[in-house]
């Protein structure tokens, strides 16, 4: 039988962190979202992974999570992950990282080297500096804030700049979009700002754990060149595509799931 993944709110630094675990044998991985998105966009990737000790945190204001109370930094937000963690009585974790979350991975992985074992970077890239970006349209689809506070512009636009099957799927675009829509626009401003200031191109070479990175073929949000240049830059990485979208660790979630678990296994 699969367990399911048990939420709870805990109190860290001030802020009212919604988190959810589910318990099984081996290293915890914990998995970073994409931006404005709640756990529950991750359901399929986790239904995939079912021997997998998981922990899920909402960023804040996105989920469950109360907003942030003034705008934050990436590493800000890598020390509030590190604080639940340590809250929770989690010392030592793998850590996958999907899009803006693949972003707080790379930092979480730098800042707190002891706690994090292995790293999973899925549909992401360096920030600021050395990353490719995407077309000029559906960048400024992405940081229009009315397409996250307004959900239906951001469910109307959806298939358009998540790519794969999802072109040509409105209604499945439209379904993963609804877990995509912050329930706080400060939050979603604070981590627009923390990506768009922040850059772990010249960091990259310190992490030294194993890393998987992970991109679909047509992302038009992150273009694939992306993962090519962080396994470059990766000590250790390995690197695998899958014939998809932006969401592809959603669409093709089997696939992912058996790839991450295999990788974990080797911990």
């Amino acid at each position: 039988m699969l367990l399911e993944v048990i939420y709870r709110t805990v109190d860290v630094s001030g802020n009212r962190m919604r988190v959810g675990t589910r318990q099984s044998t081996g290293t915890p991985l914990l998995l970073l979202n994409g931006i404005g998105a709640s756990s529950e966009l991750l359901e399929p990737l986790i239904e995939a992974m079912p021997d997998v000790h998981l922990i899920t945190i909402d960023i804040p204001g996105t989920g469950g999570s109360s907003g942030p109370f003034f705008f934050m930094s990436m590493s800000s937000y890598a020390d509030l992950v590190a604080k639940v963690l340590l809250r929770l009585r989690y010392f030592r974790v793998c850590v996958m990282g999907i899009s803006w979350g693949g972003a707080l991975a790379q930092e979480f992985a730098v800042r707190f080297k002891s706690m994090c074992l292995r790293l999973v970077l899925a549909a992401t890239n360096t920030g600021l500096i050395g990353a490719v970006p995407p077309t000029l349209s559906v960048l400024a689809s992405l940081t229009n804030p009315l397409h996250y506070v307004s959900s239906g512009r951001m469910l109307d636009a959806a298939h358009k700049f998540y790519g794969g099957v999802l072109r040509d799927n409105k209604s499945l675009a439209r379904a993963y979009g609804k877990k995509m829509i912050p329930r706080d626009r400060c939050g979603y401003i604070s981590q627009l700002i923390a990506f768009f200031t922040w850059t772990g191109f010249f960091s990259l070479p310190k992490i030294r754990q194993p890393t998987l990175v992970l991109s679909g073929v047509d992302d038009p949000v992150v273009p694939p060149l992306n993962a090519r240049l962080l396994a470059m830059r990766l000590p250790s990485a390995k690197l695998q595509f899958y014939p998809c979208g932006h969401l592809f660790f959603l669409t093709q979630a089997e696939l992912v799931g058996r790839e991450v678990t295999k990788f974990l296994r080797a911990v």
